[in-house]
Order: structure tokens, then sequence, then C-alpha cells
């Protein structure tokens, strides 16, 4: 893929879903699990549901 080798495109992979985790704990929220090349956050642990709301967007216009 790309000229990659598998360890090098494992390594990046992991970068990457690491940074989301590390991303969704920044504005509060759960990384729920992850899916091949994807994450699943998990918003919505909060009584406010504006908080959820603006992080959501918040994380979308940093990625």
């Amino acid at each position: 893929m790309f000229g990659l080798n598998e360890n090098t495109l494992t390594r990046l992979l992991n970068e990457y879903l690491h940074k989301m985790a590390c991303l969704a704990h920044c504005y509060g929220e759960t990384e729920d699990k992850f899916m091949g090349d994807g994450a699943m956050i998990q918003y919505g642990q909060s009584t406010d549901i504006r908080k959820d709301a603006i992080a959501c967007v918040q994380m979308t216009i940093v990625i």
C-alpha cells in the first residue's frame, strides 16, 4: 500500500489512533472502541447535553 511495509503502516496507524484517543480525553469524552482505521468516541456522559455537543463540534474542527 503506497510503498509502506506492514510494520510502518501499523506504527502509523497506532500513532493516529493514540492521538485520537488523547484528543477525546482532552475534551472530556471517552473512546469506546477502535475499528480498523477509525475510533468510536462516546459522547453524552455529562448531564449537560450542550457541553457534549460543543465538545463534538470542537473535536471535529481540530481534526
